[in-house]
């Protein structure tokens, strides 16, 4: 059997009962065991993933947590325009984890 040294990494959608938070769910652990939750850009210090997902300018909050991102958007922002943008910057995301 070949051996490939980068795992496919998937990601798919959930919808919450908030129409302007949507759930990233991950084929791999982002934070084991454990959630975070960043309500701001100013408070991701622990969390290069989280900090780059606020330069997005539509995302308004980041919750993080075993396997998965709950990310808040901008009302004026349609989930179909940036779903896809957000799925393939989390499928490369090297530094996934929270410290």
């Amino acid at each position: 059997m070949i051996k490939t040294g980068n795992p496919i990494i998937s990601i798919y959608t959930e919808m919450t009962p908030n129409p302007e938070t949507m759930k990233f769910v991950a084929n791999k652990l982002l934070y084991p065991n454990k959630s975070i939750d960043f309500p701001d850009a100013a408070s991701t210090g622990p969390s290069p993933l989280a900090a780059e997902l606020f330069t997005f300018p539509f995302i308004r909050g980041v919750f993080i947590a075993s396997n998965f991102v709950t990310l808040t958007k901008t009302n004026d922002t349609d989930w179909a325009d940036v779903i896809p943008t957000i799925r393939q910057f989390l499928k490369e995301y090297r530094k996934i984890t929270v410290r």
